[in-house]
C-alpha cells in the first residue's frame, strides 16, 4: 500500500474544507474609502455605537476596521456587538480585541473578533467606549461619504450615549467610519459537496497510484 495516499485524502479534504469556510470572506458593510469630516469622542462616558442587519444569510463575524485619532498607550478602547434592544444597543455578544496603539494619529484600525456567528434578519450593534480614565479618550473619524452600504447587510444608523450628559441613546445623523468584514456560514449542502469534492479527488489519485504501481 502506498504511504502517501492517507496525507493526499487528508489533505484534499483539509484543502476543500479550507476554501469553502475561508476564501468567502468579505465586506459585510461599509463606507470605505474614508473622507475625514472631524471626529466625535469616545470615553468612559461618552459612547458612540452603529447598528447593521445581515440580510440573507448568516455570516462569521471576523472584524471590525475603524478610523479612530488619539488613540494612544493610555487609552483601552472597548468595540463590542451587542443584540438589539427595542433599537437600541441591548446585551453584549462579545468584545472585540484590541488593535496596538500608535501613539494617538489618526489611522484605520482593525478589531479582531472572536468566534460570533450573525444570524440573517438580526438586528447588531458594534458600540465603542473607553475603559480607562488614565487617557483623554479618543475619537472616531467622521466620513463624508455618508451612511454605510453593504453586500448583504443593511444600515441601522448610527447613535450616541452620554454626549451632552444625556445619559440615553439618541440617534445621529452623523455617519462615521467603519468597515465590518464577515464570512457567509456554508449551507449543509456547501459541507456535503466539499466532502464530494474530495473523495473524488482521493479516487482519481488512487487510481493513478494504482496505475502506477
Amino acid at each position: 500500500m502506498n504511504k502517501t495516499l492517507p496525507c493526499l485524502k487528508t489533505a484534499l479534504v483539509a484543502s476543500a474544507l479550507y476554501s469553502m469556510c475561508h476564501l468567502n470572506a468579505q465586506v459585510l458593510i461599509g463606507n470605505y474609502p474614508v473622507s475625514n469630516g472631524g471626529s466625535s469622542s469616545v470615553s468612559t462616558t461618552i459612547f458612540r455605537a452603529f447598528a447593521f442587519t445581515p440580510t440573507s444569510t448568516s455570516y462569521t463575524l471576523n472584524d471590525v476596521e475603524l478610523r479612530l485619532s488619539g488613540y494612544d498607550v493610555n487609552d483601552n478602547p472597548a468595540v463590542g456587538i451587542y443584540s438589539d434592544t427595542s433599537g437600541q444597543p441591548g446585551s453584549l455578544l462579545t468584545t472585540l480585541i484590541n488593535p496596538t496603539p500608535n501613539g494617538g494619529a489618526t489611522a484605520d484600525f482593525t478589531f479582531t473578533a472572536p468566534s460570533l456567528t450573525l444570524s440573517a434578519g438580526t438586528k447588531y450593534w458594534v458600540v465603542l467606549s473607553d475603559q480607562t480614565t488614565a487617557g483623554s479618550g479618543y475619537s472616531w473619524i467622521i466620513n463624508n461619504n455618508g451612511d454605510p452600504t453593504g453586500s448583504d447587510a443593511t444600515s441601522g444608523g448610527f447613535a450616541n450615549f452620554g454626549v451632552g450628559g444625556n445619559n440615553t441613546w439618541q440617534s445621529s445623523a452623523v455617519p462615521k467610519a467603519i468597515q465590518i468584514d464577515a464570512t457567509p456560514v456554508p449551507e449543509p449542502v456547501s459541507f456535503g459537496l466539499a466532502g464530494a469534492t474530495a473523495l473524488l479527488g482521493f479516487s482519481v489519485f488512487r487510481k493513478v497510484t494504482r496505475r502506477r504501481a
